[in-house]
């Protein structure tokens, strides 16, 4: 029987989309939690200068979170970068030890 070549083809099958995006692994959260010790550590042993002082209780509470934005690092790197300046600038701005936030805005 013939057909024409519309009714012939098959239809394409529906694009499968995933209800929720992929979480963020848990090496990502490993490597946050242990850079979030590191900063600890170095923003309670480094010793006060005179540009800059032990930090407040914002000032922890941004390096918490320099160093929980590491989390989404390979999820979204333009959005962590750009989380990772917006909390980093202003633990400088108040003038914390300016080593402590090192390793969480480091390199890769």
């Amino acid at each position: 029987m013939f057909l024409s070549p519309a009714l012939r083809r098959q239809p394409a099958a529906p694009a499968v989309r995933t209800a929720c995006p992929p979480r963020v692994s848990a090496n990502d959260v490993a490597l946050a939690a242990a850079v979030l010790l590191i900063d600890v550590l170095l923003a309670a042993l480094l010793p006060a200068g005179p540009d800059s002082h032990r930090p407040g209780a914002l000032g922890w509470a941004l390096l918490v979170v320099s160093a929980a934005v590491l989390a989404w690092r390979r999820r979204a790197p333009l959005l962590c970068l750009i989380g990772m300046v917006a909390v980093v600038a202003p633990y400088h701005a108040m003038e914390n030890p300016h080593g402590a936030p090192l390793l969480s805005s480091g390199p890769p």
